[in-house]
């Protein structure tokens, strides 16, 4: 079928679809890249936070391993040999305090009370952990 200017108006129709689809495909393409990018910076947010935790654990994880190395060193040395200590282990930029300290007859006659207390700072601010134990004079 033709118009009144000589065009067959089917390919009128033809024309104005595909004008609209294009813009429809500009629309859809611009829809789909503003929830691409909500959605990358939720995943963006998500393992930033995910990251800082486990590098908090990490720390805490080390400082325990520095205490219990501390106070397994303490217990192979000498009963009477035993007297508190400090000193410093860097890892990383990550800088941990090891402090020892010794108490007598704390728990019973012929007992020690070893503490060893490591602490460090990060972004959370100054961070510590504690451990101790009961050391007791053997007679041999």
């Amino acid at each position: 079928m033709r118009s009144r200017c000589g065009h067959l108006v089917k390919h009128t129709r033809n024309t104005d679809r595909a004008k609209r689809q294009r813009g429809a495909s500009l629309a859809e393409a611009m829809a789909s890249l503003g929830l691409f990018a909500i959605v990358l910076a939720a995943v963006g947010s998500f393992l930033t936070d995910h990251i800082r935790r486990t590098t908090w654990a990490h720390q805490r994880t080390y400082a325990y391993t520095l205490a219990e190395q501390e106070l397994e060193a303490m217990r192979a040395a000498d009963y009477d040999q035993l007297s508190p200590k400090s000193r410093t282990e860097t890892v990383g930029t990550t800088v941990y305090t090891i402090a020892t300290t010794v108490s007598n007859d704390a728990a019973a006659p012929q007992t020690k009370t070893i503490a060893v207390n490591v602490t460090w700072t990060d972004p959370r601010g100054p961070q510590q952990v504690t451990v101790s134990t009961a050391y007791a004079k053997i007679r041999r």
